[in-house]
């Protein structure tokens, strides 16, 4: 199954912050299951030029009131756009 919706990068970057949110409270891991997304704040847009289409930059990934920003993101993998 498939979903396409036309949505603006705000609205884009709110659902992806939303739905890893949910991703990890679905998590059975209890160290990871309470970490929670704050937002994504986008720093390299190869879209059009690259071989492979990506987006890197960072994201804030908080625990109760704490919040840490991860230097980069994804860590190990990329975020392909297709």
């Amino acid at each position: 199954m498939t979903f396409e919706a036309n949505v603006d990068a705000a609205e884009y970057w709110a659902r992806l912050e939303h739905r890893v949110s949910r991703e990890l409270a679905g998590l059975s891991d209890r160290a990871l299951k309470y970490l929670w997304c704050d937002g994504f704040t986008p720093v390299d847009l190869s879209l059009l030029s690259a071989a492979e289409p990506r987006i890197t930059g960072r994201v804030w990934i908080c625990s109760g009131a704490k919040q840490d920003e991860s230097r980069s993101w994804p860590p190990s993998n990329r975020l392909i756009i297709r």
